[in-house]
């Protein structure tokens, strides 16, 4: 039995997640899932025409509990990411042994990859896609992700700031915010910023729009977006910093709610704690916060959240 044969929960045509899309004015088409009619599986072809189709990822969906399947280059992925560059690599992990090792097979027994059956492809699974929200499903921004990665054709006119978040969270995972940085900053999907009004309160749902603004701009190095939204979290203070009760209801897995790079200091606020967030730790925050407020915009570069790869 091959790896891709193994019993597991798959969306059906994932027709929930393209209605979605279109709601919120998101459109994937470039790369519809497509019905494998030998494995069954529902498949997303990123491998273009010009790259050869060599392995299938098998991602699972933390917000949905689905598996997604993708058909990639190798190749491309491996010079894209240092994350797959050393997963895939033959020498290190057993992804990458078990990958050379199907390939060696499959070159003595097919003339391309256009003739080989999907289910004799060496498969990858993927299960952690970095700290995004518990209840979010991530498909249609990982399959962005791979298509940014393949250079493919993206079709999105202006993802949403949660799904820019999410990207940014999962280019981080994989290690390639460069790439992914250069592309959003091609298609300007980041000229545009939310403004507070300072006579009405900012509120959680404002505060997660800011968040996920700051974490955008810290990742991708745009020092401008970065600026106007630390200082806005500075000025209206944060439900974190302050209310105990509504600190404890947000989902805090999502990254935007717990900033990297000690942005809002080392001494966090625990809702486990029922702990109160004193006049000082306040002060602090805010001083840790406005430090990281690049002089120029020209000392501001896409930053990294870990410190190695994380296999």
């Amino acid at each position: 039995m091959s790896s891709t044969e193994e019993t597991t929960r798959q969306s059906p045509v994932t027709k929930k997640a393209i209605r979605a899309l279109s709601r919120t004015g998101k459109r994937d088409i470039v790369t519809p899932p497509i019905r494998d009619s030998e494995s069954g599986l529902l498949v997303r072809h990123i491998a273009t025409k010009t790259m050869k189709g060599d392995l299938m990822l098998k991602v699972r969906d933390r917000g949905t509990g689905d598996q997604h399947f993708y058909l990639v280059d190798a190749t491309t992925l491996r010079d894209a990411s240092p994350y797959f560059g050393t997963l895939l690599d033959p020498n290190k992990f057993a992804e990458g042994i078990r990958l050379d090792e199907r390939t060696k097979e499959i070159g003595m027994k097919h003339a391309g990859y256009n003739t080989v059956p999907l289910a004799d492809l060496p498969v990858v699974a993927v299960d952690d896609v970095g700290q995004v929200p518990a209840q979010a499903s991530t498909e249609a921004v990982f399959t962005l992700f791979l298509c940014i990665l393949h250079t493919l054709v993206v079709t999105w006119a202006q993802p949403d700031w949660s799904s820019l978040a999410m990207l940014a969270i999962i280019a981080d995972r994989f290690d390639a915010l460069q790439t992914v940085a250069t592309f959003v900053a091609r298609r300007g999907w980041t000229n545009r910023s939310f403004s507070w009004d300072e006579r009405t309160p900012l509120g959680v749902k404002g505060e997660q729009l800011v968040r996920q603004q700051i974490l955008v701009g810290l990742s991708f190095g745009i020092a401008p977006l970065f600026r106007k939204q630390t200082a806005t979290l500075i000025v209206a203070d944060s439900v974190l910093w302050s209310e105990d009760e509504v600190a404890g209801k947000i989902d805090q897995e999502a990254l935007w709610w717990d900033l990297p790079q000690g942005i809002e200091g080392t001494s966090g606020h625990d809702p486990r704690t029922n702990g109160t967030i004193q006049a000082d730790l306040l002060t602090y925050r805010r001083d840790v916060v406005s430090s990281w407020i690049p002089p120029r915009d020209d000392q501001f570069a896409p930053t990294a959240f870990h410190k190695s790869i994380h296999l």
